[in-house]
């Protein structure tokens, strides 16, 4: 699942991500706070934290912090942190913009998963594969038509349609 020719990042979300920063600083990885830079930036003290793992230790962190999910992709460092802060919102079907956090576990059992292969994709692009550990076991959601990398997204650019943001509402009472 986790392979030497693809880029893994990791995210851990708060209040991990703050708590983690010495264990990741001290493992030398790279790293990024989602909300740096987008709309969401005067709340970093609760955002998201992105790391960078090699193939050999994503397992270990995905147990480490149970509650974070691995993106694969073929994208270089700079593309992939530009292509999921685009994802730092997400408009409802009334156009209001959300905090999503549709990486958690919670969610893609019960919200990702849902979506049509299609819609996943979309929201997927670049990225190849989502993992995650759930009661033990690796859990994940294929891209099988990954797309080519282009900054021409905005923030906020994807919107749930009315049985998506449904969804949402369902797996969020999980």
């Amino acid at each position: 699942m986790f392979l030497e020719s693809e880029n893994h990042w990791i995210v851990i979300d708060t209040p991990d991500s703050q708590q983690s920063l010495n264990f990741i600083t001290a493992q030398g990885f790279d790293y990024f706070w989602w909300y740096t830079n987008t709309p969401l930036a005067d709340s970093l003290s609760v955002s998201p934290l992105w790391v960078k793992v090699p193939s050999n230790k994503v397992e270990e962190i995905l147990t480490r912090f149970s509650s974070s999910a691995v993106f694969a992709s073929q994208l270089n460092d700079e593309q992939f942190e530009d292509y999921i802060k685009t994802l730092v919102l997400m408009l409802s079907p009334t156009h209001k913009p959300y905090v999503v956090r549709f990486y958690n576990p919670k969610y893609l059992q019960y919200w990702f998963a849902d979506l049509t292969t299609e819609r996943q994709e979309t929201l997927l692009g670049p990225i190849i594969r989502i993992g995650w550990k759930q009661n033990g076991a690796v859990h994940t959601i294929e891209n099988h038509h990954p797309s080519s990398f282009e900054n021409s997204k905005t923030i906020a650019w994807f919107q749930l349609n009315e049985v998506e943001w449904d969804l949402l509402k369902i797996a969020y009472k999980k």
